[in-house]
C-alpha cells in the first residue's frame, strides 16, 4: 500500500510540474503568436508595395506637370522603399535572434519564462514594422488618388 501511495505521490508531483511548464510554454506561444500576427498582417502588403512603387515610378518619369507634385510622388516612393526595407530588416533580425523558434524544445518552466521575457520586445518591434508598412501604403495610395 505504501508503494502505491509513494508512486501516486510521485505521479502527482510530476503532473503538477508538467502543468506549470505547460503554462509557461503557453504564455511563450501566445507571445510568439502575437509577434507573428503582426508580421502576417504586413507580409501580404509587400506585393502591394512593389505595385505602388512601380506606379509612382511611372508618374515620376512622365514629363508632364503632375498632380500631385513630383516631390510628393518621390516622397511616397521613398517611404514605400523604407517600409519594405524595414520589413526585410525585421525578418532578418528576427531569424538571427530566434533561429530555433519553430523547433521543439524541452524547456522547464523557468526556461520558458526566460524565453518569453526575451521575446517580449519583439511584440512592439513587429507592431512598429507592421504600422510602418500600412502607413506607407496608405500614403502612397492617397498620393496616387487610390482607395
Amino acid at each position: 500500500m505504501k508503494k502505491i501511495i509513494v508512486l501516486f505521490s510521485v505521479f502527482a508531483v510530476l503532473v503538477s510540474c508538467q502543468n506549470e511548464t505547460s503554462q509557461a510554454e503557453k504564455e511563450y506561444n501566445e507571445t510568439l503568436k502575437e509577434v507573428f500576427d503582426y508580421h502576417d498582417e504586413a507580409m501580404p502588403k509587400m506585393g502591394e508595395i512593389a505595385d505602388l512603387i512601380a506606379k509612382l515610378e511611372v508618374q515620376i518619369a512622365s514629363d508632364s506637370d503632375s498632380n500631385p507634385p513630383e516631390e510628393e510622388l518621390v516622397m511616397a516612393k521613398e517611404r514605400l522603399e523604407q517600409a519594405h526595407d524595414h520589413m526585410m530588416a525585421w525578418m532578418k533580425d528576427f531569424s538571427e535572434n530566434y533561429p530555433d523558434v519553430h523547433k521543439a524544445r524541452d524547456f522547464n518552466n523557468e526556461q520558458w519564462a526566460e524565453e518569453n521575457e526575451r521575446l517580449q520586445p519583439e511584440i512592439s518591434s513587429a507592431k512598429e514594422m507592421r504600422d510602418d508598412v500600412f502607413e506607407s501604403v496608405a500614403k502612397a495610395k492617397k498620393v496616387l488618388g487610390e482607395k
